[in-house]
Order: C-alpha cells, then sequence, then structure tokens
C-alpha cells in the first residue's frame, strides 16, 4: 500500500525546535502584553467571505477552503486582522476604544512551488478606534522593542503607509475593485515597473480593465442609462444576435452578468497609470528623509494631496 505523505508546504516539528518555538511566542506575548494588549484567541476555522473582503487576488489564490457538511464555505485564516476586526465588530457596544488586541498562532496560506511553508505561526498586535498619529508610534515603537527583546540583531523595519497609496488611487480615479486588486498585487509591484504589463493582463482577465473592445461599445451603448433601461438594451442586442447560444443558460442571468462586466470595469489607461504609481511607491526605501522626498514626487506626479504624506512625516519626525 502506497504511504500517505505531508502535504506540500507542511512540515512536523520535533520537541526541541517546539520549545525553542515556543519560548520565543511567549516572550514576545508577554512584551506585547505589557504595553496593554490583552490577547484574543480567534478560531482557526472562519467564513471564507471574512478574509476575501480583505484579501483580494494575491492573498484570495493561496487561501485553503473548502465547503463544509453544512454546505458553508469557509477557510483556515491566512491572516490574523480580519477576525479581529469581527470579533470588534461583533463586540462592540462593550468594547471601549482605543480597543488593543494581541494574537499568537498558526496561519496558512498555499505555496505552489513548495519552497515556503503552508502553515507557520503569526504574532502579532492590533489596535483599533485610534486615529493619533501616536497611534502608529506606538505600534512601531513596540515593533522594535519585539526583536531587540529577543536578542536580534541586524534587523531591519520597514514601514508603509496606506493612506498615501488610498490618496494616490484617489487622484487617478480607480474603482473599490481595481484598489482592492492594485493592493493585493503590491508585492509584484514592487519589482517595478516592468512588473505592470502582467498585473494589467491579469487584470483584464479579471473584466477589471476595459478599451476599446466590442464590450466597450456596449459600454458606450448603454452609458448613461439607469439599470433597467441597460437590461433592455442588452435583451435587445441578445435576442437579434444570440438567442440560440444561451443553452440552458435563462437570458436574464445572461444580461445581468453582462451588465456587472460593464458596469465594473476602469478605463485600462487609468488603471495602468494607478499600477505605474503604486509600482513607485513600492519601490521606495531607504532612510526616512530620502523616502518622503520620494513619496512626495509620486503624490505630486498622481496629483494627489499631500495631508497624507505630511502625515507619515510627522510620524517619523517622532518615532
Amino acid at each position: 500500500m502506497k504511504s500517505v505523505t505531508r502535504l506540500l508546504g507542511m512540515y512536523d516539528t520535533p520537541q526541541d525546535f517546539w520549545l525553542r518555538k515556543r519560548n520565543l511566542q511567549d516572550r514576545l506575548v508577554e512584551l506585547i502584553g505589557s504595553y496593554g494588549y490583552r490577547y484574543l484567541e480567534t478560531p482557526i476555522l472562519e467564513s471564507t467571505e471574512l478574509f476575501l473582503r480583505k484579501a483580494g487576488g494575491e492573498l484570495a489564490s493561496r487561501m485553503y477552503s473548502f465547503t463544509d457538511a453544512g454546505s458553508n464555505h469557509v477557510s483556515l485564516r491566512p491572516e490574523f486582522t480580519s477576525p479581529i476586526v469581527r470579533h470588534y465588530l461583533e463586540q462592540a457596544p462593550d468594547v471601549a476604544l482605543p480597543a488593543r488586541w494581541q494574537y499568537a498562532g498558526p496561519v496558512f496560506r498555499y505555496d505552489k512551488d513548495g519552497q515556503g511553508r503552508g502553515q507557520f505561526t503569526q504574532v502579532g498586535a492590533e489596535l483599533l478606534g485610534s486615529s493619533s498619529v501616536m497611534a502608529d508610534v506606538e505600534l512601531l515603537g513596540l515593533a522594535a522593542h519585539g526583536p531587540s527583546q529577543l536578542g536580534l540583531t541586524g534587523y531591519q523595519i520597514r514601514v508603509a503607509n496606506l493612506d498615501v497609496v488610498h490618496s494616490v488611487l484617489d487622484a487617478v480615479g480607480v474603482s473599490d475593485r481595481a484598489r482592492t486588486f492594485i493592493m493585493s498585487s503590491v508585492p509584484r509591484l514592487k519589482e517595478g515597473r516592468q512588473a505592470v504589463p502582467d498585473v494589467l493582463e491579469q487584470a483584464r482577465q479579471l473584466h477589471l480593465a476595459i478599451q476599446d473592445t466590442p464590450d466597450d461599445a456596449l459600454g458606450q451603448a448603454i452609458d448613461g442609462l439607469d439599470d433597467a433601461q441597460s437590461r433592455k438594451v442588452l435583451h435587445g442586442l441578445l435576442d437579434w444576435t444570440a438567442a440560440d447560444q444561451f443553452g440552458q443558460r435563462d437570458p436574464d442571468d445572461v444580461v445581468d452578468r453582462l451588465l456587472r462586466k460593464l458596469r465594473g470595469g476602469d478605463d485600462v489607461a487609468v488603471l495602468e497609470r494607478a499600477l505605474n504609481l503604486i509600482s513607485d511607491l513600492a519601490g521606495i526605501s531607504g532612510e526616512p528623509a530620502a523616502s518622503v522626498t520620494a513619496l512626495r514626487n509620486v503624490v505630486t506626479e498622481a496629483g494627489a494631496d499631500m495631508a497624507a504624506v505630511e502625515r507619515f512625516e510627522e510620524f517619523l519626525n517622532l518615532v
């Protein structure tokens, strides 16, 4: 009989290694707790929808998802932020803000190459309900304290600012769907503008980008019409050109899917500009002063408001 082997990217943990890992985890949990963060254990298994709302395309494709015996779409957690936010929303009336929670435990991300780990441990903290720049300073201080507490040296801290990213995307003018896609594509966009064509092609495949195609002509035909009027136009066109091609599909379903596709796409030139700008942002690194200058250049090119950059600069000065 053929033996059953480990899944790709999954590993057994011998006792000696487990004890060292647990010691590091416990020390980090104690450190984070000293900052006032209460421990919260969340389920390993959650509704798939919970993670899809945050994950976007890149992480969603790496989730371990299945349908349980009750026909519920569920996933092994790929990260902790979404469950923490779910807990807050469920308990909001009884939660004093700002709320501080910490977490530690296994997360699961499929690695098709098998070079990484399908299961690994995350330790971290979430601070909810504060818009003060001091909240960011607190979290960065905590992040810097962790490695030194463990005796690590020569480490680097990488800081990202989503407010700057969103200000650029606001200025360019992309849809919410495109925004989610772009955010999930940041790891690839870090490679530079040479990665943009491949990312843009993926956007086309997901019907996030529209250009001068027959679909675009349809979009122009229903431009300015409400949904009811648009459905009448599309029904008439399909009855005339493809009435015998529906097969088992309901014509109303075909029209609804086509309408969602036509309404959901971003102009390809706008999307390409957004990808180029976010690629420039993702590639910024180095000393704070030089990085802020580079941020200002990208934000200026986008025609975005400088408020997010100024807040980020204030944050860096306080650290």
